[in-house]
């Protein structure tokens, strides 16, 4: 899922990047969560700038299809 919206996000004007390691401890309060709470994974964003706009111009072009499409994506199982 994570990798889907990182490789979406430039069509919208968006920078995603997956992070490995974050202090959830300092920031915990921040969201109002209780100690069952526990942090799977991580992203951080923001809106890409102008001036490096061609940079993610390669993610601009790709092609994932609308959501139900009879696109090239196979099925399988783990």
């Amino acid at each position: 899922m994570a990798q889907l919206l990182e490789t979406s996000a430039p069509a919208c004007g968006i920078g995603l990047c997956q992070i490995g390691d974050l202090d959830f401890k300092r920031i915990r309060d921040l969201f109002e969560l209780d100690q069952s709470h526990v942090l799977v994974h991580s992203l951080l964003g923001g809106l890409i700038d102008a001036r490096m706009a061609d940079r993610w111009a390669p993610f601009k072009e790709l092609d994932f299809g609308a959501a139900g499409s009879d696109g090239d994506w196979e099925e399988g199982e783990l």
